[in-house]
């Protein structure tokens, strides 16, 4: 909302019709870094009853995983959390909303159903498109399977570059679809394979078989948690690195590292164990 905008002044939240709204709180939480500074004081000279901050990233030299990190902080508040493993609940209507859905695309409930997802926040933690392309195609001539790609915003290009390499027509792409909806779609898939994204934290979150593709990230940090998720770390002497040195990265060998091979027995194994 505009008046948002003026709690990140030293004064100017004074004039925001938001000001009398948050002091109806008895607690707020902000997470984020250094930046959200200026919000917290001026969120606590609005009398409201508490505000409390947690650095939502741990700093580089922590080596520990992002959950555990807010975890700690919570719990120093008196707020401990009962799990570090993320479920997500869905609603009854998701369901009954994502079998319309196959329907519409032309998908069959009782097919095997593999979710790709090409894309991540940026291409320096994607695996190569031709191979994600190669995977698709294996699975659609060896298990039949039906394939779909979610495309978020931030997707087009790598999207795009997917379809160019497919050597037959045949994946489903899903473009924008709210992530409620995408949530209960996933959660229908006997499997998703992607990248170091949300997206991939989303499907492990619904329960779904992951193999997530880690390159220049830590996955002890950033992994997804599940019983059902499978790491794939294209471990090399440069990684994980800095994110200045990421952004940087003219090679990635760390993402080279993983093979279309490679990645293909980790899905065949997660799909023989599924029975």
């Amino acid at each position: 909302q505009p008046g948002l905008a003026l709690f990140y002044t030293e004064q100017g939240f004074e004039s925001s019709p938001l000001a009398e709204r948050f002091t109806s709180f008895d607690i707020i939480a902000v997470f984020g870094g250094k930046q959200q500074s200026t919000f917290v004081a001026n969120l606590k000279k609005t009398g409201v009853g508490n505000v409390y901050h947690i650095f939502t990233f741990p700093p580089p030299e922590a080596k520990t995983h992002v959950i555990e990190f807010q975890s700690t902080q919570l719990s120093a508040l008196g707020l401990p959390l009962k799990t570090t493993v993320p479920e997500l609940l869905l609603r009854d209507e998701a369901d009954r909303n994502t079998t319309r859905f196959f329907k519409q695309r032309g998908l069959d409930k009782h097919t095997l159903t593999v979710a790709l997802h090409p894309g991540s926040g940026s291409t320096k933690k994607t695996w190569n498109v031709r191979s994600f392309a190669a995977l698709a195609e294996k699975l659609r001539s060896n298990h039949g399977a039906q394939i779909i790609v979610p495309v978020g915003p931030a997707d087009t290009t790598v999207s795009e570059d997917y379809v160019k390499s497919m050597p037959s027509p045949g994946s489903i792409p899903l473009h924008n679809i709210p992530l409620d909806e995408l949530a209960a779609i996933l959660k229908q898939c006997a499997l998703y394979v992607g990248n170091d994204s949300g997206i991939t934290h989303l499907a492990s979150a619904v329960g779904t078989p992951v193999v997530a593709l880690f390159g220049p990230t830590d996955p002890g940090v950033w992994g997804p948690r599940g019983k059902r998720v499978s790491i794939l770390y294209g471990k090399t002497d440069c990684s994980p690195c800095s994110r200045e040195r990421m952004h940087g990265c003219m090679q990635q060998r760390c993402l080279e590292e993983l093979s279309v091979e490679e990645v293909y027995r980790k899905v065949k194994e997660i799909m023989k164990d599924a029975g």
